[in-house]
Parts: C-alpha cells; structure tokens; sequence
C-alpha cells in the first residue's frame, strides 16, 4: 500500500447543522504518540510534516494550548478515556490495572449504540491492563515494524467491519523513539537541508543519557519530523477511505497526542521524566464538518480530561457525573455556556502528574499565565510565568508573586503528593561511581518502609530481621533515591555513607546543617535535616558526586490501584524502548 498521497480536501459539507441539533456521527480518535504541537504545519512548524492534519484543522476546530495529565503513554491513556485525573483513576506504574468500575468513552459511546474498535501499538495499553474496557475490537501491533502502514492498513480494515455508528481510536507510534520509517519521509522532511539523519540515544535508558552535539540534535529532530511525516501519511489512508465511502460528512475526527516530546530544552530528553511543556503540551483537533465548516482557533488552555465530556455534549447527551473535565462546545463557540468545573480543580486550571520512575510524585499546575512544578522527591518548587517566559527558563519561586500561594494550596490537596520520610539521594555521572550507607536507630524504632524511589536498577536495600538497621547500596552513573520511613515517626537515624567506587572525592550532605566526612558516622534529627541541602539540585543536574540526607514530613507510603505482572515479553518491550532496565 503506498503511503505518498495528496491531502484531501472533499471531506466538507457545504451545509452544517445547527448547533443545537444533536447528531450520532461516526467518531475516530486519532493519537500519536509523543507529537508536539509545534512540530505540526497548522501550528505554525515550517516543515511539511503533517499535510494531512493540516487539511483536517484547516476546516476544523484547532486548540491552542491542550495539556496532557501524565508524559507517558500508560497514565495519560487512562486520562482523557476517563475523564479523570491520574491520582483519581489509580493507573500509576507498569503494573496497574484501571478499575472496572471507572466508565471510558469507549463504554460510554456503546451505551449510545455505538461499535466500537481501536488499533493500538505499545505495551502499555494490552487488554490486561484494562485500559481499553469498552472497545469491543483490540487490534495490538506492538512489535510495530511496519508502523503508519501497518496501523492504517489494520484501521481500514476495523472501518470495513464496523457498522455505523462506530467509535474507532488509532494509535501512530511513529513520532516516539526509535524513530522507524521508510527512508523517502527523511527526505520530505529534510528537503535541501544539509542534515544527516542520528539516531541518538540507541542505548541510553531513561535518566543516563550523553548529551548530544548540536549536529547530532539536528539529526534527531530530522527523524522525529519524518516519524511524523509518515504517521501523517497513514491518516491520510484514513481520510481517502472515508471519502471513498462517503461517510466522510458525518464522521468526526479527533486528532491528538498523548503527551509531547522533550529535546534538552531544560537538560532532559524524551518524556515521562518531567512536566515542562515540551512534553506535557499536545495538538487537540476536532475536524466535524457538519458542526464546523470553517477553521476556528481557539485561545486559551484546556485539558483532554475536558475530550470525554465535550464528545458527550456534542451528541447531546448529559455528561457523566464521573467525569473531571468539562464540555467545550460552550468555549469554541462562543455562547453563554459557562464550562463546568469537576470536583477537584477550575476549568483554567490542568494537573499534570509523573508517577513512575525515575520521576515519581513529581506534579505540576498549569494556567493560561503560571505554572507550578513540584517534586515530592525532594519537595522542591518550580514556577513560571508563562507569559513572558514560555521556554520555561527562569525559576521564579519564591519570589512573592500572589498567585504563588493560591496554586501551592491547590497542589498539595493532590494525593500521595508529599511523601513522609528520609531521603537518601546518591549523585554521580562516573560509570564507577558506587555507594554504601548503613543506618541504624540509636534511640529505639524500627524501619517501617524502604523504598527505591528513582531507577531499581544499580540500587540495593537489605533490613536486618527486626528492622532496625538498614544498609543501603548503589552503583552506576545517574541519580539514586531511597526513602526510608520510621516508627515511631521522627526518631533520629545514624548514618554511615560510604564511598565504595572509583570517584575521587565524594562530599556528605545533611539537611541544611552542612557538610560531613564521608565515612564519619553522623546521628540526625529530624529537625537538623528537614528540607534538602540547598545545593541538591544542581549536584543531580550535573551529577556531582555526592550523598545527601533529609528529612520530610508527609502523609506516608501509598501505593494505588489493582496491579498485575509484567511478562517477560512486556519487559523486553520496555526495555528496547528504553523505558526500564
């Protein structure tokens, strides 16, 4: 099947219903995977990736700040199916299974007589984690070696089978790493620009990666457009079988992402590890002829927790009292309508949440002007305003502006935010960098919990067989985190860092007190170390060898949600992505 087509344009109706009139069009639910807005012609890229997006937002309903809830695929995936926020729907970590309980859009739209397929290609999203509840017809491609045209082929197939109306959601994984397609859509991309394409990265794992060169970077990008280039080209295949069959006209097309992608804007690459916009800020098209017959771009922030409610108010049915988000017919058209807020946050307002390793607990509150990030490793703060520095670039917290307070306050109602405890964090980018810290109560207690909080692997934990001693080890470049919990709370702890590698000179840091010898043994309070040393965040970003303990307080350890286990087949497909070790 040939990819190489022309964008169609004969998808529009001259005629429209009335706004007011309900309708049961056919509804397809475009997602690709890790595409950034800003990487698309209809946001203003000057590549030519995405000609047939483009002809959909140029009769369509173009959003231009839509936020995801999580920057990776599982948690986010569940969020804007649900209509709930990730702390809401329990869908934390690799392991967990979203509740039968929970209502999706797939089992909402067969309750309104719709059949429902999809088409999906990651790991994540298999029938055992429940995801998907709802779709009568799962269609897995994970192996994913023939992408855009294998997932079109497998789409336009599902469309033959399914009787109207149908609710079909097709999953592109070609704009996510490793970038695989046909070496024609380099080409596109690229035009007569002098760039090769590089791979970078095809060994890293998340959290150890070497920055790359400006030319290799380049390199990257070029690959990343022509992922796009070609999932591009698969919905066009789409878009041609519609008008074939001339369902075009009532048939309505989403088209959005899961989460965005991250090039070294603030030191990171890829996604899942960090909240900043390139990787939490996705496209959101809606292309509904018989709705709307001209381009509308909308202004503003809004969520794709707000997706669910507002394919329900298009249809004309109320929307379920499960759901977060809030219609946004009222706010694309401009009537009275005033968008309903959910039982946790304002319409204005997005929660963005990491709840895997290697950045758990790390959230984020995002309003059309201010962001707030915080990271429950370390209980530090992030803002921004949004706008004049939309890059993100300069940390303002602290700094006394008023909306500072009102989103503290908003983000430490959020669950499982603040975790109680010690932390033990272990810095170093040296291959050989290696550690040993025993710990002991010298005033009574036991350890009630230890937790490896960033990358398991290179980190191991042993309790002694009455808990109350504890030996913590390391080994290998990167960031280590260890929470250890007591009982009772607050009792003080004896440590005993120990450089075990090949590094020079690493330096021992507690609280906000100051400096100690490696390898002295040092008896803490938990008011001598509460809050991390003041240097932390820049000995991780560089990764400086170091070892630093401190004391928060908090609600404890929560785990959330039913969990199943991964098998061997789903961990090597984790793995060659890049995902765990």
């Amino acid at each position: 099947m040939s990819l190489i087509l022309l964008p169609v344009v004969s998808l529009v109706l001259a005629g429209s219903i009335p706004a007011d009139k309900p309708s049961r069009p056919n509804i397809i639910l475009i997602v690709v995977d890790a595409l950034r807005p800003d990487h698309l012609g209809c946001y203003g890229y000057a590549r030519p990736t995405s000609p047939y997006i483009d002809s959909l937002a140029a009769r369509g309903v173009v959003f231009e700040t839509a936020i995801s809830h999580a920057p990776w695929t599982k948690v986010s995936f569940p969020s804007f199916l649900t209509s709930l926020y990730p702390f809401q729907h329990g869908i934390s970590n690799w392991e967990s299974i979203l509740p039968d309980s929970l209502l999706t859009l797939a089992e909402f739209l067969k309750e309104q007589g719709y059949s429902t397929a999809c088409v999906v290609q990651h790991a994540v999203l298999s029938p055992k984690f429940n995801i998907l509840q709802g779709f009568d017809i799962v269609e897995s491609l994970i192996l994913m070696r023939e992408g855009a045209a294998k997932v079109s082929k497998a789409t336009l197939k599902l469309l033959d089978a399914s009787p109207e109306p149908f609710f079909l959601m097709a999953h592109f994984f070609d704009a996510h790493k490793p970038y695989r397609m046909p070496e024609q859509y380099v080409d596109m991309v690229r035009q007569d620009a002098d760039i090769e394409p590089y791979h970078w990265g095809k060994d890293d794992v998340l959290g150890v990666y070497d920055v790359p060169t400006e030319k290799e970077m380049e390199g990257n990008l070029l690959l990343y457009d022509a992922g796009i280039r070609y999932a591009d080209d698969g919905i066009g295949e789409i878009l041609h079988y519609l008008d074939e069959r001339g369902i075009g006209e009532n048939t309505m097309i989403i088209v959005t992402a899961d989460h965005g992608e991250a090039f070294w804007e603030h030191g990171l690459p890829l996604h899942t590890t960090n909240v900043y916009d390139e990787a939490v800020r996705v496209p959101l098209i809606f292309h509904y002829p018989q709705r709307w017959s001209d381009r509308k771009w909308v202004e503003g922030q809004v969520r794709l927790i707000d997706l669910f409610p507002t394919v329900a108010d298009l249809l004309g049915r109320t929307v379920p009292a499960q759901c977060e988000g809030s219609s946004l017919l009222g706010f694309i058209e401009g009537d009275e309508r005033i968008r309903s807020a959910g039982s946790f946050l304002p319409v204005d307002v997005a929660l963005t949440e990491c709840t895997t390793n290697p950045a758990p607990a790390t959230r984020c509150l995002r309003t059309d002007e201010w962001k707030l990030i915080c990271e429950s490793l370390t209980y530090t703060f992030e803002l921004y305003n949004l706008k004049d520095d939309p890059g993100e670039a300069a940390d303002i917290y602290g700094m006394g502006y008023a909306r500072e307070d009102s989103l503290l306050a908003m983000i430490r109602r959020v669950p499982g935010l603040r975790f109680r405890g010690w932390r033990l964090a272990f810095t170093g980018k040296e291959a050989g960098s290696a550690y040993r810290a025993d710990l002991t109560l010298p005033d009574g207690g036991r350890f009630r919990a230890v937790k490896v909080m960033t990358r398991p692997a290179g980190v191991g934990v042993g309790l002694d067989d009455d808990s109350t001693s504890c030996t913590v080890e390391t080994e290998g470049p990167g960031t280590h985190v260890v929470l250890v919990d007591t009982e009772p709370q607050g009792v003080a702890v004896r440590f005993a860092p120990e450089n075990a590698g090949k590094v020079g000179s690493p330096v021992f840091y507690v609280g906000r007190t100051g400096e100690h010898e490696m390898g002295e043994r040092v008896t803490i309070s938990t008011v001598e170390a509460l809050g991390p040393p003041s240097d932390f965040e820049t000995y991780r970003r560089r990764g400086i060898p170091a070892v630093h303990v401190w004391w928060l307080p908090g609600t404890g350890l929560t785990e959330s949600g039913e969990k199943t286990t991964l098998t061997d087949k789903e961990k090597r497909r984790l793995k060659a992505l890049g995902y765990i070790q």
